[in-house]
């Protein structure tokens, strides 16, 4: 990389005094209409292409630092308090309950399995005890991997949750695209009318049971940041349950829209809108959402005798 670097300097600079010289040759010989910059002397040309480069390193280098300053917890508020004065001139208002929301109805797709259960089971000729195998590891995924959503919420916030869910679900939703479209193209079927397909090979199996499980785990990620950010944005305030009874009716509500774009796409292209959709409103929460806040815990010794956890931002 650094030969490759200094071959591509070298013929910049031979291009350079070319030029430099090419043009004093026309200055000399009265050529008309010559641009001042084009007189420039050639070690000033130089500096000026080097220093257009640096420039350009060092945005990029800045860009890169304020990504990972925007995913990473704060020490205090300030960081929180621009955050909500930013999305509020942006919008108008704070959209984190409404980001909630739309997580909560994105995250909830596990419950509209049986919509397409049946077709599954036809497209990709699967015994029923192979369909409810994948109805139990689509639940078994979100309901068991909750604590550990939870803890990823805890330690590194709603943004880093919300990333991680795009990725995850998206992955997982695109891969059990690929794996019904590659039995529906065999076929040659219709959407409206699935019959049997052939039988899976033991990758496709695996990838199939591997992406609902991870449909299900990913999906925890995103509501569990909705919820959670959710409850204490409006933590003592007089609208908190019913803040969170909206991100709780969203999550219930989306088998409904499940329903709604399966009839509208089918089997073809549902999972892959889901994994759009899903990856979209994720991104969405990584970027809205505030910031994540740094607070250690110490231990302190009451009055009598007993160690209790304290938060350190409660003491001065």
């Amino acid at each position: 990389m650094a030969a490759d670097g200094e071959e591509r300097d070298g013929r910049e600079s031979r291009y350079i005094y070319a030029t430099a010289d090419r043009y004093k040759q026309q200055l000399h010989e009265g050529s008309p209409l010559l641009h001042p910059s084009l007189l420039t002397p050639r070690s000033a040309l130089l500096r000026g292409r080097q220093r257009q480069r640096q420039s350009q390193r060092q945005r990029r280098r800045s860009s890169v630092k304020n990504l990972l300053r925007h995913f990473s917890a704060v020490e205090d508020s300030e960081d929180e308090e621009d955050h909500i004065a930013f999305t509020t001139s942006l919008f108008g208002f704070d959209p984190t309950l409404f980001i909630s929301v739309a997580l909560g109805l994105v995250s909830g797709t596990l419950y509209g399995f049986g919509r397409y259960s049946r077709d599954i089971k036809d497209v990709l000729n699967l015994s029923q005890t192979q369909v409810s195998a994948l109805g139990i590891l689509l639940d078994t995924g979100n309901y068991i991997g909750h604590p550990v959503t939870g803890y990823v919420y805890d330690v590194h916030g709603p943004r880093i949750s919300c990333v991680a869910a795009a990725g995850i679900v998206f992955g997982s939703y695109a891969c059990i695209h690929l794996v019904v479209n590659d039995n529906i193209t065999i076929a040659n079927i219709d959407d409206d009318d699935p019959s049997d397909a052939g039988t899976l090979t033991s990758v496709q199996w695996l990838l199939l049971a591997l992406g609902f499980t991870l449909v299900g785990f990913g999906s925890g990620l995103g509501y569990i940041a909705a919820l959670g950010t959710t409850a204490k944005k409006f933590s003592g305030t007089e609208q908190s349950g019913r803040a969170v009874g909206f991100v709780a009716a969203g999550y219930g509500l989306s088998s409904t829209l499940v329903g709604i774009t399966y009839d509208v796409c089918g089997l073809r292209w549902f999972f892959l809108l889901w994994a759009v959709l899903v990856a979209i409103v994720n991104c969405l929460g990584a970027f809205l959402f505030p910031p994540a806040r740094r607070s250690g815990y110490i231990e302190i010794i009451e009055e009598n005798g007993a160690i209790a956890g304290a938060n350190t931002e409660d003491i001065e």
